[in-house]
């Protein structure tokens, strides 16, 4: 649907207002008349959906103003590139590096400006055209009786349900409190995933409420992360209900608070307490990274418990104690029970709407929410045919557009974003996908062993794809090799799993900026792969390679900025050859144990800023500094000035 491009990069747009664009006087009033020509046409793109099958003019400007957002997504991420690095210093010196950062990518902004100026005359057309079609605004409270109003606020339904409106979870629950409530004293984090709708906050919240949990635990939390978390907001959130639940004043001055003393305060409050922090709806693993060293294990038996559609999010937060409970689809008879209670108020349903109600329960896919939410509007309904017709008839594209469903996802062949689809259930999903030629984004969950050939097939089929994620179940090991044609346009690439072989292919994507590899555990080198990738400027390797020496070669990486090596377990040796990596600007080194000395060569890094390094073996440390004092878990090194800066980066 067009409508979630647009909303997509609206996403994108306002916090660069916020922040970064600052410094782009020349465009900001470019970007803000956008953004507010884009929210208006907004409110007109589900009328336009609903008609563009039967007018073709209006299936044309639906495609121009898809088209519209992709491009100014493909700017946006530009503009990204070209702005000053994160963890800038503050203060005078903190302005000059903004400046000159600036003033080295001047040509390249005056490009994108110019870009954007296109991109408002554009806006302005389809803004003007959108009268001719006599497009109304049709939100999702516009009508009561809309079956679009079941999807307002499902996280915020799932808090509200009761538990007799439920089936299927007392074994789940009492697993989880037994997981709370019961083993070592030790700190210790469950990960409960499953797809959108599944149920998760639901279980959860059952969790969390029941008296055993109170009773067992001297302080609780509930904190609602989403996808667009702030660090901040999340700590202040957590710190008010602390000090709330003990009915003490909230420390003066938290809402001006930074977000190390934010830290602070919640650390020191938790310090030999047992409690347990709930962090729902969490959608990559950074807000875990963000909020962890807040969260003390004083050996007290804390706990804490995350939700997330990511099995790889669910994993990785896990570590190094835990456990995982992965959501299922609700069994048949559950699903039947489930649905006539909310329908029909008892568990039968009358024999003429029997056929009827069987379609619809197909549609819901096994998830308890979309059961619910359905059979509570079917419930306000009067019990005809015509009128379950009705509502079956308009579950299709509600559905498909919240991602709630994979059965025949293979129609939806204008489909251009699909993230994120848990593909574990089988089904031919993966297949399936091969039909989405159109796709510019793909984010992949739960692939198995045996789909890798078919998903490199279908990939293959997807020419225009500019985003791609494919995450492996736990412990599994995946073979892309066999991808023959690559989306050359390819922008993003991130690949989350173990991999028996580097997949070759990587190396023609002249287009890719950023790489992504995650417990990939690689027996050979990646940078062989990647060192000649004309336009990679940010690398990521995380837990991705299991072997002693990395080598950066002669004229190899060539733009790239930023490098980040994290939990590479028996990396023992870095090298940095004459002539490689000239544009680096940021080194990033976290928990390579083995790693004992700073890379050598790397005074041929003449650009290099900044080298930050956390949880490393003291002969690491020493080597910068013979007299180093940690000041927290990250800490930087000014390479240009050679001196070390002990604020964390938390």
């Amino acid at each position: 649907m067009a409508e979630s491009a647009v909303t997509f990069v609206l996403d994108r747009i306002v916090p660069l207002l916020d922040e970064e664009f600052k410094l782009l006087r020349d465009v900001r009033g470019e970007l803000e008349y956008i953004r507010d020509e884009l929210q208006s046409i907004r409110g007109f793109l589900r009328d336009a959906d609903a008609k563009e099958e039967s007018e073709e003019a209006v299936k044309a400007w639906v495609d121009q103003v898809r088209n519209i957002a992709y491009d100014i997504e493909d700017i946006c991420d530009e503009f990204t590139f070209c702005l000053p690095p994160q963890h800038q210093r503050h203060g005078f010196v903190g302005s000059l590096h903004k400046t000159a950062h600036f003033v080295k990518h001047l040509r390249q902004r005056h490009r994108l400006a110019t870009q954007i100026q296109g991109i408002k005359a554009r806006v302005h057309d389809v803004s003007e055209r959108r009268a001719r079609y006599d497009l109304k605004i049709l939100d999702q409270g516009s009508s009561p009786n809309s079956t679009h109003d079941m999807w307002h606020d499902l996280r915020g339904d799932a808090l509200l349900l009761e538990e007799n409106e439920l089936v299927g979870i007392h074994k789940p629950r009492e697993k989880l409190i037994g997981w709370l409530v019961e083993g070592e004293s030790r700190l210790e984090l469950t990960s409960v995933y499953g797809m959108g709708g599944s149920g998760k906050t639901t279980l959860v919240k059952k969790v969390y409420d029941h008296q055993k949990v109170k009773d067992y635990f001297h302080h609780h939390a509930w904190i609602n992360v989403s996808q667009s978390f702030k660090i901040n907001e999340l700590l202040k959130d957590m710190i008010k209900q602390l000090f709330s639940e003990i009915k003490q004043t909230v420390p003066q001055g938290v809402d001006t608070m930074d977000e190390i003393t934010l830290k602070m305060t919640v650390k020191e409050f938790l310090q030999q307490k047992r409690y347990v922090v709930i962090l729902d709806d969490i959608w990559s693993i950074n807000p875990w990274e963000a909020v962890k060293y807040a969260l003390p294990d004083s050996n007290c038996g804390s706990r804490i418990m995350v939700t997330t559609r990511s099995s790889y999010v669910a994993s990785s937060c896990k570590e190094p104690h835990g456990h995982i409970h992965n959501m299922e689809s609700l069994a048949p008879k559950d699903c039947w029970a489930l649905f006539c209670k909310k329908a029909f108020g008892e568990n039968s349903c009358p024999p003429e709407l029997q056929g009827h109600s069987e379609n619809i329960l197909k549609r819901c896919g096994g998830l308890p929410l979309a059961i619910v939410t359905i059979g509570s509007v079917l419930s306000t309904k009067e019990k005809t045919q015509i009128e379950w017709v009705m509502v079956y008839r308009s579950l299709g594209s509600l559905l498909e557009s919240n991602d709630k469903l994979k059965i025949g996802i293979g129609s939806l062949v204008n489909l251009q974003e699909l993230f994120f689809i848990d593909v574990n259930q089988g089904g031919g999903v993966v297949r399936e996908l091969g039909k989405l030629s159109q796709l510019r984004r793909l984010g992949i969950l739960g692939l198995r062993e045996e789909d890798g050939p078919e998903l490199c097939s279908s990939i293959e089929k997807m020419s225009n794809l500019r985003w791609l994620v494919v995450t492996s179940l736990e412990q599994k090991v995946i073979d892309l090799q066999c991808l023959s044609s690559p989306p050359l346009h390819l922008q993003y690439l991130e690949l989350a799993g173990k991999h028996e072989r580097f997949p070759n292919w990587i190396s023609s994507l002249n287009n890719v900026k950023m790489i992504h590899l995650r417990e990939c555990r690689l027996r050979d080198d990646p940078l062989k792969v990647l060192q000649a990738l004309p336009n990679l400027v940010k690398l990521s390797l995380h837990w991705a390679y299991d072997g002693d020496e990395l080598c950066f070669k002669t004229g190899g990486f060539q733009k790239l900025k930023t490098i980040y090596l994290s939990k590479l377990e028996r990396l023992k040796l870095v090298t940095v050859e004459e002539g490689a990596m000239h544009h680096l600007e940021v080194i990033n080194i976290e928990e390579c144990k083995m790693l004992e000395k700073l890379p050598l060569g790397i005074e041929c890094l003449t650009n290099l800023k900044f080298f930050d390094f956390a949880d490393m073996r003291n002969e690491f440390t020493m080597a910068l500094s013979p007299n180093i004092r940690l000041g927290g878990r990250w800490m930087r090194v000014n390479w240009k000035e050679k001196l070390l800066k002990g604020h964390s980066l938390e």
